[in-house]
């Protein structure tokens, strides 16, 4: 019988410490070898076993980084032969795997009108450009760095179609997952592919963004639930065709039918890219059949810990992303909500099973800075009994008589998936809805979660139920009367940035749009407000109509009261709690970058920041002339992110700043911000700072005569320079 022994406790312990926090695990390292001489054989082993742990993911995760181009590389064009892995597509983009021959590294590539049809299991030579994976750096904003280095990749590449090397060397043997991929065309089928195959590209931006957003994400990646399903369905097939065997004394049927039922949830994790949730069913789902045909009761929880425990082994850097987090979590939650010694019904296993995994699920997103949703609780109570009794099995049967060239179920399907997610997008107020949490006080909001998961015996609900209510009722930190806050966030080669005063917050831009549907305004602007409280803006304020500032337009301005771009540019001068706002435009401009809106916004004390979009040197020429304009400003933020277009001397000399600071994207093909704009600013002894290698930049205006505070965001660890 497997029993859950403390070594493997210590390593499993000792690993998801080292997850969350790999300098911190290495700090304790020496304090858990000292306290082992003062403790008993079994606590040492376990001690032991923590270290490995430790250990374990540093080494992987040192080797991980090591492997990982630079970011001082910059970027180089190479010729590679390699492997192609999970193809997926959007639109005129193809973006694939590609492990090069004979390294050990995986790339993530893009292909951009891609004159060529590239299958998984290929094998071609390409000329890349290939560059360092970089993430956008912000306060509680998402390491994309760190995640792609977990998840194997090592940099990130764009295919030169105009390259004449480019060439198929081997074709693909994974015929069975390319019809695959072709039944299921993100531009006919986006919804059956996201759910059977986990590739969300086709799927429209509003609807990507329904999905993360509900808490129902993990309908639509390969988890457990399909695993499960497959192998569940599979089974029960091969069983019910092997019944007229039964008459010639047939005693095998059931052996039979979980050993291909178990074959192909195999085969199905394989397809799909074998990710920690497929991994985590299919041991399982071993362990289960491992009980079927043992005679000495085993609980489950055993094999949860033993798959727990191999998915380390296998996958050691797994548990630094959110996804293996909650996917471990959610199944525990259905373990735990299923066993009681008073055996529940069923429907009371389930409604326990859900609460526990909404706790659950609750303290690994705040961990993760993301939103806890309380209609994900009822919408998921719903929904995964709907799709695992009904549409999943749906799926399968329909995806069989497609591969034999009958389609019409699957568009049906297809059909009836849209509708359902039509009717989601009516609710999705509701459903998207998540607890004004501020960013500090979050670990509060985890203590309650975790005493609403501890038994109800205990008598903690109530003091759960009074700190959620100190959580929701605690006053946000805010800027003085007279003073505001200022960040300049880094939305690569883009714009945008939050003023807020003591009672008012106005944005400046949005960042850009990208072609899956979503952009900036999703992955940085958003969960800042989110984490900062920020429900409803004062003013958007859009300088230029250019996608890199104004992308999220149609996202922001449902939150804003008033929306000022520059066709509607009027000059105003009005107040924010003490705080003075004056919008205006370059004479004889209202389009194109000279027409960009200029806001500048003055502390009670006279200190100043200077939005100036993309306004270029005819435009400065012209505000320059302006007799009633007061240019002068501390801050300024660089005019057209650094072009040699504008930043003109008689422009710096009548702002007169102190910093600047540069919004560019890392490595822009535009070379933002030029060298002779740098060196004009180093003469005028202005400290500069870039978005591109600063990460966003923090600005506080105090209400008396005090010097600036000026800082930059940084990750935690995972970048190196």
């Amino acid at each position: 019988m497997l029993v859950i022994k403390r070594p493997y406790m210590g390593f499993i312990i000792g690993t998801l410490l080292a997850s969350v926090w790999p300098d911190l695990a290495l700090l304790l390292s020496p304090l858990c070898l000292l306290l082992s001489f003062f403790l008993g054989r079994t606590a040492t082993y376990f001690l032991f076993f923590l270290l490995v742990g430790v250990v374990w993911v540093n080494v992987h995760w040192a080797m991980a980084q090591s492997s990982a181009l630079p970011l001082s590389a910059g970027k180089s064009q190479s010729l590679i032969t390699g492997e192609v892995g999970f193809v997926s597509k959007q639109g005129h983009k193809s973006a694939f795997d590609f492990m090069p021959v004979g390294q050990g590294t995986k790339l993530k590539v893009s292909c951009y009108r891609c004159p060529y049809t590239i299958m998984a299991g290929e094998h071609w030579q390409l000329s890349l450009r290939v560059k360092p994976i970089h993430s956008f750096q912000n306060p509680g904003g998402f390491d994309y760095r760190s995640w792609m280095l977990a998840k194997g990749y090592s940099a990130q590449a764009y295919v030169d179609i105009r390259s004449s090397n480019n060439q198929l060397i081997h074709s693909s043997p994974l015929g069975y997952l390319n019809r695959l991929s072709q039944l299921l065309s993100p531009d006919h089928y986006p919804i059956l592919r996201a759910l059977i195959l986990g590739d969300k590209s086709g799927l429209k931006g509003d609807d990507k963004r329904l999905v993360f957003a509900s808490g129902i994400s993990h309908l639509f990646v390969v988890s457990g639930l399909h695993v499960g399903i497959v192998a569940g369905l599979v089974a029960l097939l091969v069983y019910w065709f092997q019944r007229p065997l039964l008459l010639l004394g047939w005693r095998y049927g059931r052996s039979v039918s979980v050993a291909l039922g178990l074959s192909v949830a195999c085969l199905y994790g394989f397809v799909t890219g074998f990710q920690v949730p497929a991994i985590r069913a299919v041991l399982m789902l071993g362990c289960g059949v491992f009980m079927l045909y043992q005679t000495r009761f085993t609980h489950v929880i055993h094999y949860y810990v033993f798959a727990l425990f191999i998915v380390m082994l296998a996958k050691p850097l797994a548990f630094m992303d959110m996804g293996s987090w909650l996917s471990f979590s959610i199944v525990l939650a259905l373990i735990l909500g299923f066993s009681s010694g008073k055996r529940p019904s069923w429907f009371r296993g389930l409604i326990k099973a859900q609460w526990l995994a909404f706790c659950m699920g609750g303290l690994v997103l705040l961990g993760f800075n993301q939103a806890v949703v309380p209609f994900s609780l009822i919408i998921n109570f719903v929904l995964i009994p709907l799709f695992t009794l009904f549409v999943m099995p749906a799926i399968l049967i329909a995806l069989f008589c497609a591969f034999f060239g009958q389609l019409v179920v699957l568009t049906w399907l297809e059909w009836g998936l849209e509708y359902l997610l039509t009717l989601l997008h009516r609710i999705s107020d509701v459903m998207t809805w998540s607890l004004p949490v501020f960013i500090e006080h979050r670990f509060l909001l985890m203590f309650a979660l975790g005493l609403l998961l501890l038994p109800k015996v205990l008598g903690l609900r109530m003091l759960a139920g009074t700190a959620i209510l100190v959580v929701l009722l605690l006053p946000v930190k805010k800027s003085e009367y007279g003073g505001f806050k200022l960040i300049v966030f880094d939305v690569g080669q883009g714009s945008a940035a939050l003023v807020q005063t003591q009672n008012h917050s106005v944005l400046v831009d949005t960042g850009a749009k990208f072609m899956t549907g979503l952009g900036l305004a999703d992955f940085v602007i958003l969960p800042y407000l989110r984490q900062q409280t920020v429900r409803h803006l004062d003013m958007l304020h859009v300088t230029h109509e250019d996608n890199d500032h104004a992308g999220g337009l149609a996202l922001i301005k449902p939150l804003a009261s008033k929306v000022v771009g520059q066709r509607q540019c009027e000059s105003a001068t009005w107040q924010y709690d003490g705080v003075i706002f004056s919008r205006f435009q370059a004479i004889g401009f209202t389009e194109g970058n000279n027409g960009s809106c200029l806001l500048k916004v003055t502390s009670s004390v006279g200190q100043s920041v200077l939005f100036t979009g993309d306004i270029e040197k005819e435009a400065e020429q012209a505000l320059i002339a302006q007799d009633d304009l007061d240019l002068t400003a501390e801050i300024l933020i660089s005019p057209h992110h650094g072009s040699r277009t504008s930043s003109s001397d008689g422009f710096l000399d009548e702002v007169g700043g102190q910093v600047v600071v540069v919004s560019s994207g890392f490595l822009n093909h535009y070379g933002h911000p030029h060298e002779q704009i740098l060196h004009k600013y180093a003469t005028r002894n202005m400290m500069v700072y870039t978005t591109a290698h600063d990460g966003a930049v923090q600005v506080a205006f105090p209400p008396r005569q005090e010097a600036l505070v000026v800082s930059t965001y940084r990750p935690n660890f995972g970048i190196t320079e």
